[in-house]
């Protein structure tokens, strides 16, 4: 709750900024007749780049190389938001400031809230996804030496998460819609149909166009499912581990994988408790995992740890959030990331 007072305090000292600020458009959008499209994460502003490319004015808000969990809209981001023709923006928790963005700029902005348009998969609170790992209150007291032993009290063959579309009324106050819709290959390709959609209603003028890039990008984004769906057939196991956040929850659904990790998908914590550490120690051991992933971006050192007395070794996925300065510049793209991916899992489950 602090963070997020945070940033909605952020964001109205932003707009009373923004207020004062006059409606001159920056350099990049010229009045050039093209439609200016705005969106936060990299993942859309790739989907654009492929189904619009130099049709439109695209701009990318989240800096290249930044963590996109710390991310906070600066004053000239409001202004570009409010000089778009199109928002685009994925929606929960993280994106909480963009909706106390958009109650307070011109109304003839449209917008693409994407979470709305996939089936959301739901995650607990991460207090109660600890607080599930452990078997009473006596296994907290006694963590460290039953880690200094090896030994496991408790089994933890369940997800950390949960593996059903529910209610928000039957998980609780605390669970919440995990907001990486875009790792599924299957939610690409409603996304950028979504994004598609939306561009050709704005810009008829270019429908045709649209209609057209976005059905040979489909192919690819299918092609990329496919891929996915077809490692995960051959594969010899159905465990994966991440000694990190665990943004995949909606491929691990698709691929009904098993899985266990740090933290949460939007978690903020970078240190593990030691319950979770020994859980996942186990979790290693006892399923001969071959690979622990990190995430880009991160702090690999837990990853490093599981894999110190295992078979294991630690392999990064990426989360396609955000990518690397430099990566940027050279024009990687959501499916080579994504092909990346493949081979990290397909060793993974082998």
């Amino acid at each position: 709750m602090k963070r997020l007072f945070a940033l909605l305090l952020s964001a109205v000292l932003m707009l009373c900024a923004f207020c004062s600020c006059t409606k001159a458009l920056p350099e990049y959008q010229k009045q050039d007749g093209r439609l200016t499209v705005v969106t936060t994460i990299f993942p859309y502003y790739d989907f654009l780049r492929n189904i619009a490319d130099d049709k439109i004015n695209l701009r990318l808000l989240l800096p290249p190389g930044s963590e996109p969990h710390d991310y906070e809209p600066s004053p000239s981001d409001i202004i570009e938001i409010n000089n778009a023709d199109l928002f685009i923006y994925t929606g929960g928790e993280s994106d909480a400031w963009a909706e106390s963005v958009l109650n307070g700029i011109d109304s003839s902005v449209h917008t693409l809230r994407l979470i709305d348009f996939v089936e959301p998969v739901m995650v607990e609170d991460e207090h109660e996804h600890h607080a599930d790992s452990i078997s009473d209150a006596k296994e907290e007291e006694h963590a460290q030496s039953e880690f200094d032993e090896g030994q496991d009290e408790h089994s933890h063959s369940d997800s950390a998460f949960e593996d059903d579309h529910q209610s928000e009324a039957e998980h609780g106050e605390g669970s919440e819609q995990d907001e990486h819709i875009w790792t599924s290959p299957e939610n690409a390709v409603i996304i950028t149909q979504t994004i598609s959609t939306e561009i050709q209603k704005i810009d008829s003028e270019n429908a045709e166009y649209y209609k057209s890039t976005t059905a040979e990008y489909l192919k690819k984004l299918n092609d990329l499912d496919n891929e996915f769906k077809e490692i995960r057939e051959d594969a010899s196991r159905d465990m994966i581990v991440f000694g990190d956040r665990f943004p995949i929850v909606y491929l691990a659904k698709e691929l009904s994988l098993n899985y266990d990790c740090a933290f949460p998908g939007c978690s903020h914590d970078t240190e593990p408790g030691i319950t979770t550490v020994k859980r996942l120690i186990n979790t290693v051991r006892d399923n001969d995992i071959p690979v622990v992933f990190y995430l880009d971006f991160s702090n690999r050192a837990v990853a490093d740890l599981l894999c110190e007395d295992s078979n294991a070794v630690a392999q990064r996925y990426h989360s396609c959030h955000n990518v690397s300065a430099e990566d940027f510049n050279s024009g990687v793209t959501y499916i080579d990331l994504m092909e990346q991916n493949a081979c990290a899992l397909r060793e993974a489950l082998n």
